[in-house]
């Protein structure tokens, strides 16, 4: 469209005299359009999907002014289409919307919003379709998994992140079976195309060209494919709500504190998908701040976002203070999870192809296409050109500037972060995880690599929408849409089809299903073998996944915690887990396992006929294990010392170590006595006389009468005095009317019992409560800021 006359601009004028249905048609032009921002109408700016834009008012424009003034289009109203062309001329063609079109132009929107991401969610779940459960990972879904962890009371460490997402995916189970998985996974690809088309169109004049281009470059990468491999539903539902935060943040900049409200509670969003959030969607706020940093509007706005992102998600840190810290993160953790190098390229270019998962195991695209740099260079050269070419665009438009600046600031900065404590800035980032609070949860820093990749998508689809309106002949565009996607789908060609096949789906044992109906529900948990938390299963293929038994089994669970990797057995922190892995590293020493696991509240043990199932054989020794199921996957044993989720003793003593409670399950003499350790280690495999002596005969033994009031509270009556052991993971705060309780050798609760009655409580349950409450009453007055009519003076 070269030699497009400068004359008088366009002006057309919103005419909401004429009727729907009727065929009055407003004479179409051509001119360079602009965003005059003194104009009264821009409240009302909106660009949508569609690209059917409605034109309210342009008028005495400049001669190299672009863009395009855009509102909701009702019924009734007079629509634009455009077309924006190389030389940043608009084609105008002015119709009227009929009552016939109304819906036409919605059904338009919708798919244009999220048919790519559908597609390839089909594509990618298709041989999962009613066929079993489709098991990850760390994405175990089971049928009876629990709906509120104690974690929201400040119990079993105090780990609320993703909570909100894990209730919602607890539920999705219990409703939807077998087929959770398949409609998460759908849900996420059309979440990722419906947000990145947002931010596409954040500029003036989207095309579906661009918009397309970005939803299938977001939605079809390596970081996508490495991700729903391992099963992280958290981190990618956090990718796929990612480009609307970052929207909201551009929209805030020209707004008013309402802008901001909104961004802050797109951040709590973020959050409540997983915690990594907090420093992944910290990286856009620090760029947008840095660059309005003598504008103190968009400061304080900042300020409001972050103070809104803080209050909203206090019950985390309330949580995880109560409860004490139940991971431990160190330098050795930094080193296990770094980002990995290409074998032959080196890590930058790992990093910028969106590889460097840490974690080995499926078969990648990289490793089956021999050009793979050679598609990543063509990639790379139409993003690189797609910013160029917005950037020339957007000359004489501040605000277009500081989104091309966002951008390609959040990709660079993604990409660093990314490698870690690698690289030029890896000494920057080993002294963040060493010292700022709470940057240790970014011990896998490849996730930062998200950023990279919506930067990637945006500047895809402003490439192609740039080569796509300098092709000459409708032949030439079609050509270069299908080469562009071409290439983005022969770069990742092994997401499709079920990850190409490396993911099945699975069954569940008949036998498990017979085990749990014979364990059944109540009081009593469940101890699993093997004491493992990744666990190789004959039924997914011996493909390495999360142990599944906390989900399946109706009882509640104590599963192993220890990851296994080189220098890092295990990340966790509780006493109640070091103690069950000594007791099985010494369980053939003894013929009473049961009875050291009494204070644990244990009724069942079953073990799992999986990897190092054999390792267990000592437990078919145990006197006070008896076995009431043996198929060919699992083996379920009855606890015959079980006392209940409580018992009571009057003899209490205290041993040097773990050694000597072992020494006294051999003589048997655990089940009247309650036992405290010294050190919480292992030790020499004895006890002296005396302690001997001081514990009195298990027979005959009254036993206090207990009720469970809640996950926090049991009523206490008819008790003999002494002490009273309790099946709960040790935190401060448990007691019983003045006494305060204390942990016992295997990490549970005792408590001293002076009057026979009383309620035990955990203390801190108010306070974990209160700050769940406080969140979201702040996440209700921040909504309702967002949706107010009235703007309050600023």
């Amino acid at each position: 469209m070269a030699g497009v006359s400068s004359g008088p601009m366009l002006r057309v004028a919103w005419r909401p005299e004429l009727k729907p249905g009727s065929s009055t048609w407003i004479e179409s032009g051509r001119s360079n359009l602009t965003q005059q921002r003194d104009m009264p109408s821009l409240r009302y700016a909106r660009n949508h999907f569609s690209c059917l834009m409605l034109i309210i008012e342009v008028v005495d424009l400049g001669e190299d002014d672009t863009g395009v003034y855009t509102a909701p289009s009702r019924r009734g109203d007079v629509l634009c289409e455009q077309s924006l062309y190389e030389d940043d001329s608009l084609a105008t063609a002015v119709t009227e919307i009929s009552p016939n079109s109304d819906w036409r132009m919605r059904g338009r929107r919708i798919l244009l919003a999220t048919g790519v991401g559908f597609v390839v969610g089909v594509l990618v779940c298709l041989p999962w379709f009613g066929r079993g459960w489709v098991i990850f990972l760390d994405w175990a879904p089971a049928p009876h998994g629990a709906f509120l962890p104690k974690s929201v009371f400040g119990l079993s460490g105090g780990l609320v992140a993703s909570l909100p997402l894990g209730i919602l995916e607890t539920g999705l189970s219990h409703l939807f079976g077998s087929w959770s998985t398949v409609i998460e996974i759908i849900a996420f690809f059309v979440v990722a195309s419906l947000s990145i088309g947002r931010l596409a169109s954040v500029t003036p004049a989207p095309s579906w060209v661009r918009i397309t281009a970005a939803q299938l470059l977001f939605c079809v990468n390596p970081f996508v494919f490495d991700r729903l491999y391992a099963g992280q539903v958290g981190i990618l539902l956090g990718y796929a709500l990612l480009p609307l935060g970052i929207r909201a943040l551009i929209e805030a900049r020209s707004g008013g504190w309402r802008g901001w409200l909104k961004v802050g509670l797109w951040w709590v969003v973020l959050l409540s998908c997983a915690p990594h959030f907090a420093w992944i969607f910290a990286l856009p706020i620090a760029v947008v701040g840095l660059i309005n940093l003598g504008h103190w509007r968009v400061i304080l706005g900042i300020a409001l976002s972050v103070l809104v992102a803080f209050l909203t998600t206090i019950y985390v840190l309330v949580a995880g203070g109560v409860g004490g810290v139940g991971l431990k993160v160190g330098p050795r953790n930094l080193e296990a999870f770094r980002t990995t190098a290409d074998p032959h390229l080196g890590l930058f270019v790992n990093v910028v192809g969106l590889y460097g998962f840490w974690r080995l195991g499926p078969t990648l695209a990289k490793q089956v296409i021999t050009g793979w740099p050679i598609l990543l260079l063509v990639l790379l050269v139409v993003i690189v050109y797609g910013y160029f070419v917005h950037w020339r665009r957007a000359k004489g438009s501040w605000n277009d500037q500081q989104v091309v600046i966002l951008l390609v600031a959040i990709g660079i900065g993604g990409s660093i972060l990314a490698m870690g404590s690698q690289g030029l800035f890896g000494w920057l980032f080993t002294w963040m995880y060493m010292h700022v609070p709470y940057f240790n949860i970014m011990r896998e820093p490849e996730k930062f690599s998200m950023l990279l990749a919506l930067s990637y998508a945006i500047g895809f689809g402003w490439g192609v929408e740039a080569l796509y309106g300098s092709a000459q002949g409708k032949t030439a565009k079609i050509v270069t849409i299908a080469i562009a996607g071409i290439v983005v789908l022969a770069y990742e060609p092994l997401l499709f089809w079920g990850i190409s096949g490396q993911v099945k789906t699975s069954h569940y044992p008949s036998s498990w299903y017979a085990a749990n109906r014979l364990m059944g529900t109540g009081d009593g948990r469940v101890l699993a073998f093997p004491w493992q938390q990744y666990l190789s299963y004959p039924f997914t293929r011996n493909r390495g996944v999360a142990n599944l038994s906390p989900g399946f089994f109706s009882r509640p669970v104590i599963s192993g915690d220890n990851v296994q990797l080189p220098n890092i057995p295990t990340s966790a922190t509780s006493r109640e887990s070091s103690f069950i892995q000594y007791a099985i590293d010494h369980g053939s020493q003894t013929h009473y396992f049961g009875s050291l696991l009494t204070p644990l509240g244990v009724k069942y043990v079953v073990l799992e006929k999986t990897v190092d199932w054999r390792l267990y054989s000592w437990l078919h020794t145990q006197r006070d294990l008896k076995e009431v199921m043996d198929s060919r996957s699992i083996v379920v044993f009855r606890n015959s010392a079980y006392q209940g989720v409580a018992y009571q003793s009057t003899t209490a003593v205290t041993v040097p170590s773990w050694g000597s409670l072992l020494a006294l399950s051999q003589r048997n003499l655990l089940q009247n006595v309650i036992v405290r350790v010294q050190h919480a280690v292992g030790g020499p495999v004895k006890v002296d006389a005396k302690t001997v002596a001081s514990i009195q005969p298990a027979t005959g033994v009254k036993q206090g009468r207990l009720v469970m009031l809640s996950h926090t509270a049991y009523r206490l009556s008819d008790g003999i005095g002494g002490w009273i052991s309790l099946e709960n993971s040790y935190e401060p705060g448990w007691h019983l009317s003045n006494s305060k309780g204390v942990q016992l050798a295997e990490g549970t609760i005792g408590l001293r019992d002076s009057t026979g009655s009383g309620v035990i409580a955990f203390g801190n349950a108010p306070l974990a409560e209160g700050a769940d409450v406080f969140s979201l009453l702040v996440v209700v007055v921040a909504v309702v800021g967002v949706l107010a009519k009235r703007r309050l003076k600023e």
